[in-house]
């Protein structure tokens, strides 16, 4: 999707960190690793977790968040990942790789990096939901008149059988 003339990489409710953070014109995932450092960020990140993934490991989130104060630590996504195996944020290394986050998360990254770019971002995604609506909803009764068309076929089968036999208990 085009959120300010930026390309942002999706996949289903998943948005790209990576190309979110390419906006700022610095390495990505050292501003995703700075996100990573900031409090109110893993607060909200364990909120997350303990709200949508019951394996969260949260003993495990409280060794993340001292390791995430400690500037010589090496934090990273992946590290996160592992650690606590949060379900909120995948990443992959190397090419076609990226950090995805779900759109709740995606729009806690945009907001703490470029609060208009999480307003964008935002809207753009309502679009996308109203648009998936619109196409079920086009799905929904295109499958419903082919079952009407159907059962109505079906009707029209055995409307013929009655008549054929009434025409043939006529004939006896």
């Amino acid at each position: 999707v085009k959120i300010q003339s930026t390309e942002v990489g999706y996949q289903g409710e998943y948005f790209s960190l990576t190309d979110i953070a390419r906006t700022t014109g610095r390495p990505p995932h050292e501003v995703i690793r700075n996100w990573l450092r900031n409090s109110k960020t893993t607060m909200f990140l364990e909120a997350w977790e303990k709200v949508h993934n019951d394996k969260f490991k949260q003993a495990q989130m409280g060794l993340f968040k001292q390791d995430s104060m400690n500037e010589t630590k090496n934090i990273s996504v992946q590290s996160y990942i592992e650690m606590t195996e949060a379900i909120g944020i995948t990443s992959k290394s190397g090419r076609y790789g990226g950090t995805f986050a779900h759109v709740e998360i995606a729009l806690d990254f945009a907001a703490w990096l470029n609060p208009t770019f999480k307003v964008y971002l935002f809207k753009e995604w309502v679009r996308m939901k109203q648009a998936e609506e619109q196409k079920q909803g086009i799905e929904f009764f295109l499958q419903k008149s082919i079952s009407n068309i159907d059962e109505a076929s079906n009707l029209l089968r055995e409307i013929q059988e009655i008549i054929n036999k009434q025409k043939q208990l006529k004939q006896e």
